[in-house]
């Protein structure tokens, strides 16, 4: 997630798992955003991919990781982006990505509001904003 300066990133087998290291780090109140549990989102080796980037240099769905979505990501910084085994999946991912971070910086922008400071706020809004208009929603490079 973009925009917490001491971020934490871990990934997990098991959502029991995460939720338990969530629990050990005191959050407690938090919404699960996943369609369902059981649902495999990840490829076959083999099999055709949708590579989502969220937060990336052109935010979009892309068939190829190496020609598509490694050169929007790489260096790029709180870079988002993961695979997943139908496009429509990918498309989930980013308006789902798109949605936290919209209210994420709501939050943030009442907080700053309150203290008088808005500005620094907006401007992540206009970012987002920028990122979902300029939103490729597949690429095939052919």
């Amino acid at each position: 997630m973009t925009g917490f300066s001491k971020a934490e990133h871990k990934s997990f087998v098991k959502l029991q798992d995460a939720k338990d290291y969530m629990h050990t780090k005191g959050i407690i109140d938090y919404a699960q955003d996943m369609e369902s549990e059981n649902e495999n989102t990840t490829p076959e080796r083999g099999d055709a991919a949708f590579y989502a980037v969220a937060h990336g240099k052109a935010p979009g769905v892309y068939r190829y990781y190496e020609e598509g979505a490694r050169p929007l990501v790489d260096k790029h910084p709180h870079a988002c982006h993961k695979h997943f085994r139908t496009q429509q999946q990918a498309e989930i991912f980013i308006l789902d990505w798109t949605e936290e971070y919209l209210y994420i910086n709501n939050q943030n922008w009442i907080r700053e509001f309150a203290k008088g400071l808005v500005a620094p706020v907006l401007s992540g809004l206009a970012e987002v904003t920028g990122i979902i208009a300029g939103m490729t929603l597949i690429d095939d490079y052919n």
